[in-house]
């Protein structure tokens, strides 16, 4: 999907200028689903386009 190629690029370019000090980890959505259902608490915040 094109529009998640840009997503994760804009993603990445904003936490390198602004946030670096957050860690940043990118998933695929089924297995970032799976994550949440085996441990959950590893997530303090999930940023997903709206298809997902």
């Amino acid at each position: 999907m094109g529009t998640s190629a840009l997503w994760r690029e804009e993603v990445t370019a904003l936490h390198e200028a602004e946030f670096s000090d957050v860690e940043l980890t990118h998933l695929y959505v089924d297995n970032a689903a799976m994550q949440i259902v085996r441990a959950p608490s590893q997530f303090d915040v999930m940023v997903t386009c709206n298809i997902f």
